[in-house]
């Protein structure tokens, strides 16, 4: 009775001490907390560091490592580093060139999740994919893809309302499942772009070039979509044909080497195309030429020793003064034959010899849509195993649209 009589005097101290216990145990915790969490963070600054450090790596290995690890910073610690990632990979993808490690960079944006607003403007996006096999989306809402290279992406199951395209290159590019109402298109290439399931209402495609026909034929007069339904753009495929664009007079060796891939590419059932001496015109060449490189799929450039340079002075009276002592170059005729198949977006493959290194031939240059093969090591013996030819064909036997053909056959000029 006593013990009962002294906790009921002093019940309120009792509960004050219990509170006082009670905090300071919260207390102690959240000390212990914050303590861990800082450690934590301050670890994973450690590891992006090292990461950012990494991709700037001499090694190739080393490089294609951090850009995989990369993304595990999107959702690490509830994101605290997920802005950092995206622009770290958005700076990168302004200055790397196409390749593996370009498109390891790119295909890591989707594990952003939440690309909205994001600045892209600019980046090499070529070949890259963008989504998620599964039912989730990747929220790319208002995003800005002014200029960006899109061309031979896959782009699925995303939501990119109001996103922007403006001027961006779409050539080759699939867009499967996805939300792009009211999304800007103006003066985007939509070259042989393939649509599946895509919600195009009130997006805009004012000056765009390549338009499909299906989106052309529901613009408004400010070239916007009209239609709610989700739009599916399907090109068919025909026979394909190839330009060949190579010198006017050849050496022995190398009318074999021609003679060898025309002949593989014929036994494939593709339709083998050039432009021989006879057809010379005395007027409209260019506009000749550009007709028929129009009519094919693909391009194969042979870069062949054409004009021998004993000695010559390249950009005269400027700070970028060279001096050039036996050099080659090829054809001419090659560059303008190239600019014409690359303003359609035509996939090229590059046969050069390997004392060619300019123009065209430049080995910095870097595009999805040419191949290189050096006519001096390759074994045309083999030549469909070579790898550069098998990733130029798969880009051939893409569904194209439909275009006259012309199954006129020709045979090589003659020595």
């Amino acid at each position: 009775m006593n013990a009962i009589n002294y906790v009921l005097e002093h019940i309120e101290g009792i509960f004050l001490v219990i509170s006082l216990l009670i905090s300071g145990i919260l207390i102690v915790l959240k000390f212990f907390d914050i303590q861990s969490k800082s450690s934590r963070r301050r670890m994973l600054k450690e590891e992006f560091d090292a990461a950012i450090r990494q991709l700037s790596s001499n090694s190739e290995t080393h490089k294609l490592a951090a850009a995989i690890l990369i993304r595990r910073f999107f959702t690490a610690e509830k994101g605290f580093y997920r802005n950092e990632a995206i622009y770290v990979l958005s700076s990168l993808l302004r200055v790397v060139p196409t390749g593996i490690f370009q498109k390891t960079l790119a295909d890591g944006l989707a594990y952003g999740h939440d690309l909205s607003k994001v600045d892209l403007q600019k980046t090499n996006l070529q070949d890259a994919y963008i989504g998620f096999k599964e039912q989730l989306t990747t929220d790319m809402r208002e995003a800005d893809l002014f200029k960006a290279d899109l061309s031979n992406a896959l782009i699925e199951r995303i939501d990119g309302r109001k996103a922007v395209f403006y001027q961006s290159n779409l050539q080759h590019a699939s867009i499967k499942h996805s939300d792009l109402s009211e999304a800007n298109f103006a003066m985007a290439d939509l070259n042989h772009i393939i649509l599946r399931d895509v919600k195009l209402e009130n997006a805009c495609f004012a000056g765009c070039m390549n338009l499909p026909q299906e989106i052309a034929e529901h613009l408004d007069a400010e070239g916007h979509y009209t239609r709610s339904e989700p739009v599916t753009v399907n090109a068919t495929a025909g026979k394909h044909r190839i330009f060949f664009s190579m010198p006017g007079k050849l050496r022995i060796e190398e009318s074999l080497m021609i003679r060898s891939v025309r002949d593989y590419l014929q036994q494939e059932g593709y339709d083998v195309h050039f432009y021989e001496r006879s057809e010379y015109r005395k007027f409209g060449q260019l506009g000749n030429i550009r007709t028929l490189i129009q009519q094919c799929d693909g391009m194969i450039v042979f870069g062949l020793k054409q004009l021998h340079i004993e000695k010559a002075t390249f950009r005269p009276a400027t700070d970028e003064c060279e001096t050039w002592n036996d050099r080659w170059l090829p054809t001419p005729w090659n560059e303008i034959e190239i600019g014409m198949g690359l303003m359609i977006g035509m996939p090229i493959l590059l046969i050069q010899d390997e004392e060619i290194d300019f123009g065209i031939f430049d080995r910095h240059i870097s595009e999805t849509s040419l191949n290189v093969v050096y006519a001096n090591s390759a074994d045309f013996k083999k030549f469909p195993e070579h790898k550069e030819f098998i990733s130029w064909k798969s880009r051939i036997e893409k569904p194209t649209d439909s275009r006259p053909q012309d199954k006129s056959a020709k045979s090589l000029p003659e020595d």
